[in-house]
């Protein structure tokens, strides 16, 4: 049997179609919400399997977001801190979306200050997170720890605080959702804080 990978990037208009050729199955990663409706509304017969996103028509495979953010939340109240910046990609992913939600639920409940002037947003990307932690940096006063939706982005961030003097995790500390295999998180300077998103995702849909 064959198994096709796809990669949303973009509302594909053609993917229906594309569907019918791929093999005798496809696993979906990186829908957004557009592409959900688009999924939800085609006549696909062949088998289909979307990694962490949420439908009612096809199975899935994936983490529980919600928990996945109220973790993150946890442990930055865990280390004391009761104020947190945020740096978001936007709501690309139906994933990244539920994680920062449950993220800025726990942190209210938990009594973690977010304020409109620390949360940023940019492209999901590593020069999309540096671009963002430049706005952080000139703040007059810093919450002492930066949440980002994901390591690429993060990456970004450390670049911009190593330029701009600020430390970490001495004077600033990072978490971020990991995305990407562990080793390249655990070798950048510092390592960056993550928590990391089973790369066993795949192996589920395979099996379904």
């Amino acid at each position: 049997e064959t198994v096709s990978e796809y990669c949303f990037t973009r509302c594909d208009p053609d993917f229906p179609a594309r569907c019918k050729a791929e093999g005798d199955g496809v696993i979906i990663g990186g829908a957004g919400e557009q592409d959900l409706i688009q999924l939800e509304n085609a006549d696909i017969s062949t088998p289909l399997v979307l990694i962490n996103a949420e439908s009612r028509k096809y199975s899935t495979a994936g983490v529980n977001h919600a928990q996945t953010g109220s973790q993150a939340a946890a442990l930055i109240h865990q280390k004391g801190y009761r104020e947190c910046a945020v740096i978001r990609g936007g709501d690309h992913y139906d994933g990244t979306s539920q994680r920062t939600k449950a993220f800025l639920n726990s942190c209210r409940q938990l009594g973690i200050r977010i304020q409109p002037e620390w949360t940023f947003q940019a492209a999901p990307t590593i020069a999309g997170g540096a671009a963002a932690t430049e706005e952080y940096c000139v703040l007059r006063q810093r919450p002492r720890v930066i949440y980002y939706e994901n390591d690429s982005m993060a990456q970004g961030g450390l670049y911009t605080l190593a330029r701009s003097g600020i430390r970490v995790p001495q004077d600033t500390e990072v978490l971020c959702i990991g995305l990407r295999k562990p080793e390249m998180n655990h070798c950048l300077n510092p390592a960056l804080s993550c928590i990391t998103i089973p790369q066993t995702v795949d192996r589920q849909a395979v099996a379904l």
